[in-house]
C-alpha cells in the first residue's frame, strides 16, 4: 500500500460526491426550475390497450444517481484493494474474516440501493408541484407524501446506512493491514492531507445527515465510532508517530466522525422545539 494513492483514491471519492451534487445542476439546471433540461421516455400501458405516454424527466436528478452510483462503488473497492495489499497475519487468524468481507460488499449493494430510491423519490419529487410546507396529510397531497418518503426519509437513510457501513469495514481492514514501515516509506504530508480530507467529509455528510433527518442516530453513531475507535488506537502498543505512519486510513475515518460530531453539536442550540429536526 502506497499512502500517496490511498489519499488520492480518496481524494478522488469525494472529488466524486462533489460533482454529483453540483455538477448536473450546473449543466442542465436545478431540477425545481421551469428552466431544467428534461428528456422524454415512452411509458406503454397495458392496461389501456398498449396505450403510449409521454413521460419527461429531469437531466439533472439523473445524472445525480448516475455518477454516484457507477463511480462510488468502483471508487470504495479501489480503497479497498489498496490497503488490503500490505499482507496480514491478523485477518488470515481472524475468524470474522469472511463476515467483515462479505458484509463489505454488502454495504455497497446497501448503497446503490439507497441512491436508487433517493432517485425514483427525487424524480417523482420534483415533477409534483407542492412544497413540503403544503403536506396537510389530506388525501390531495398524499402524492407528495409518498414522494416526500422515499426521496428525503428511506432513501437517504439506506444510503446512509450503507455509506457508513463502507467506512467502518475499511477502518477494520486497515487495522488488519498495518502499512509495513520497513518496506515503505511515508511522511506526514499524506496522512495530515487524508485528515484534511476526513475532516471535509466529516462536515458534508453532517449537512446531508440533516437533510436526510438522520442527524440524531448519526451524532450518536459517529460519538461511539470515534470514541471506539480511539481506544483500539491508544491500546496499540507502539509510539504515536508510528501509529499515524501504519495506520494511515484511520486518521481519515477519525476525522470523519470528528467532523460529524463538530458540525452537529454546533447545530443543536438551534434546533428549539423542532425536536428531532435539525435545520435543513
Amino acid at each position: 500500500m502506497k499512502v500517496s494513492r490511498l489519499a488520492n483514491l480518496i481524494l478522488i471519492y469525494l472529488l466524486m460526491w462533489g460533482i454529483a451534487e453540483l455538477v448536473p445542476d450546473l449543466i442542465f439546471g436545478d431540477a425545481s426550475s421551469a428552466s431544467a433540461l428534461m428528456f422524454t421516455v415512452f411509458v406503454p400501458v397495458q392496461e389501456q390497450g398498449g396505450h403510449i405516454y409521454l413521460l419527461n424527466l429531469h437531466f439533472s436528478t439523473l445524472f445525480e444517481f448516475l455518477i454516484p452510483v457507477i463511480f462510488a462503488p468502483i471508487m470504495v473497492w479501489l480503497i479497498f484493494k489498496e490497503i488490503k495489499k500490505e499482507k496480514s497475519e491478523i485477518e488470515e487468524k481472524s475468524k470474522y474474516s469472511n463476515f467483515f468481507n462479505t458484509l463489505f460488499y454488502i454495504s455497497i449493494f446497501t448503497m446503490v440501493v439507497g441512491l436508487g430510491i433517493h432517485y425514483v423519490g427525487d424524480a417523482i419529487d420534483t415533477q409534483l408541484q407542492w412544497s413540503p410546507e403544503d403536506i396537510d396529510g389530506t388525501i390531495t397531497t398524499f402524492p407528495k407524501l409518498i414522494a416526500y418518503f422515499f426521496d428525503e426519509i428511506l432513501g437517504h437513510k439506506i444510503l446512509y446506512a450503507g455509506m457508513m457501513l463502507i467506512l467502518v469495514c475499511l477502518y477494520i481492514f486497515q487495522y488488519w493491514h498495518p502499512l509495513d514501515l520497513e518496506k515503505k516509506e511515508t511522511n506526514y504530508l499524506n496522512t495530515t492531507l487524508l485528515f484534511i480530507y476526513g475532516l471535509i467529509y466529516g462536515i458534508a455528510l453532517a449537512f446531508s445527515f440533516m437533510e436526510g433527518q438522520s442527524a440524531f442516530e448519526y451524532l450518536f453513531i459517529c460519538l461511539i465510532l470515534l470514541v471506539s475507535t480511539l481506544i483500539q488506537v491508544l491500546r496499540i502498543k507502539e509510539k504515536f508517530t508510528i501509529k499515524i505512519k501504519k495506520y494511515p486510513y484511520s486518521i481519515f475515518f477519525i476525522a470523519i466522525n470528528a467532523g460529524v460530531i463538530l458540525v452537529l453539536l454546533l447545530y443543536v442550540p438551534q434546533i428549539g422545539n423542532s425536536y428531532p429536526f435539525f435545520p435543513q
